[in-house]
């Protein structure tokens, strides 16, 4: 089943659109050829582009308020107990994949480090899955995005199996997952990344090609679960098993598609660069 959700760019031009035009809709009011309500038609489209994709936003909605209890509730403990109870409760780990504590591992989706964690992750949240509620409908999603949480999260923690004091949050496989069934499913589909539009198999691969570099490359300093990342990308190999006919052989196109394009870009590269 596939939702009726609008194309990012027709949302976001629409939005752009009448934000530009409010001084003049303001004058026009004035001369009581508008109505007062016209006024607050950005924030209508902003409404509407938000709630389009329905479990998607209530995604979005999620991690944000969890992010607020955890500053309000465990930002006002004492350090020490700060640690301990993210260690029990909210971060995950190897030492917690080998115990079985399975609260952790589901928490740790929603729990973000910091501000900057939390945004990067919903902005992608939010323009990967329309993509994904649009092609699969809100149940798929469900499969696609938690799926691809436990996977990348099993694969980041036996990556890390000889390291108990490992853990680590955030939806990012979870996300990964997205972007791989985002590429795959309508390869050229525009998404706007900061009002950019951007085909969304171009920013798959690109988050590929990172997070491979990352894991090729690793800084002591680096604070980004690659393995998660690739671990939620491929773990479409895995759900894939779940989906009806129609959509492997959609997936299996876009595959198809993917690796057409990315050879012609690579052969051009190298072309080029001779």
């Amino acid at each position: 089943m596939t939702e009726e959700i609008e194309p990012d760019y027709k949302q976001v031009f629409k939005l752009f659109k009448d934000v530009i035009l409010l001084p003049l809709t303001l004058i026009l009011i004035l001369f009581k050829k508008k109505e007062l309500s016209d006024l607050f038609n950005p924030i209508k489209d902003l409404w509407e582009y938000f709630w389009d994709a329905k479990f998607t936003a209530i995604l979005v909605i999620s991690n944000v308020l969890f992010f607020l209890f955890t500053v309000v509730y465990v930002g006002t403990m004492p350090e020490a107990q700060q640690e301990t109870f993210s260690k029990r409760y909210l971060l995950d780990g190897p030492s917690n994949l080998l115990s079985l504590n399975i609260v952790p591992f589901v928490v740790s989706w929603f729990v973000h480090s910091d501000w900057s964690h939390l945004l990067g992750n919903v902005l992608f949240l939010f323009i990967l899955g329309r993509v994904v509620e649009k092609n699969f409908g809100p149940m798929k999603f469900a499969l696609i995005y938690f799926g691809s949480a436990v996977i990348s999260g099993v694969v980041d923690d036996l990556v890390h199996i000889s390291d108990m004091t490992y853990f680590s949050s955030g939806a990012s496989g979870a996300i990964a997952g997205l972007a791989s069934a985002a590429m795959l499913v309508e390869p050229f589909y525009l998404v706007c990344v900061l009002l950019i539009p951007v085909p969304v198999f171009l920013f798959g691969w690109l988050q590929v090609y990172s997070d491979v570099s990352g894991v090729l490359n690793p800084s002591s300093e680096s604070t980004i679960a690659n393995f998660a990342h690739l671990g939620g990308f491929f773990a479409i190999t895995i759900i894939v098993f779940f989906m009806s006919s129609e959509e492997k052989s959609k997936l299996l196109r876009g595959l198809l598609i993917n690796l057409f394009t990315l050879a012609v870009l690579v052969a051009l590269w190298w072309y080029t660069s001779k």
